[in-house]
């Protein structure tokens, strides 16, 4: 288990939401985990990753401030398992080793709207994922994340144009 932090921007069309995705996960491992690495069998429970990927998310039900979507995504899933040189303080002789793999992943998301455009939504997703660690631990197996996001919808032509208007909300 892992936090992620990170941020999504997207295009909003119809009952349709486009984005692309860039998240950062962190904390060490619980477990240690084993890696080849120039031919040397490591443990270590270093763990430094990231998620990018595009994802699509279809609204199914809304009433009054509440939302249900169907979500759906590819992209890239890593970290970096980094083994520290402590013969020198040169951070350049320092090597790591990616443990990556094609993160497929689809799910159900609730979205409650607040003031001003902005949300609060829960996100529950089961990932496909084949985490390569050739010769090291077997990382196989799919994962679930669950997501807390804060966010908005914001049209600055509309914006504008309803401000020319003098109309308010």
């Amino acid at each position: 288990n892992h936090p992620i932090i990170g941020m999504q921007g997207g295009i909003r069309s119809q009952k349709m939401t486009y984005n692309l995705t860039l998240a950062f996960k962190f904390i060490k491992s619980k477990n240690e985990y084993t890696i080849l690495r120039e031919g040397n069998l490591e443990t270590t429970t270093n763990f430094f990753g990231g998620y990018i990927g595009a994802d699509v998310e279809r609204e199914m039900y809304r009433l009054r401030k509440s939302q249900l979507d169907l979500l759906a995504g590819i992209g890239y899933d890593g970290w970096d398992a980094v083994k520290v040189n402590t013969e020198d303080d040169n951070p350049d002789n320092d090597l790591s080793h990616s443990i990556s793999s094609l993160n497929i992943n689809f799910g159900i998301g609730y979205r409650h709207y607040l003031r001003n455009k902005t949300y609060l939504a829960l996100q529950g997703k089961y990932n496909f994922v084949n985490y390569n660690n050739q010769g090291g631990t077997n990382l196989s197996g799919n994962c679930l994340t669950i997501s807390l996001l804060i966010g908005g919808f914001f049209n600055e032509t509309k914006d504008y144009f309803l401000n020319e208007l003098r109309y308010s909300e």
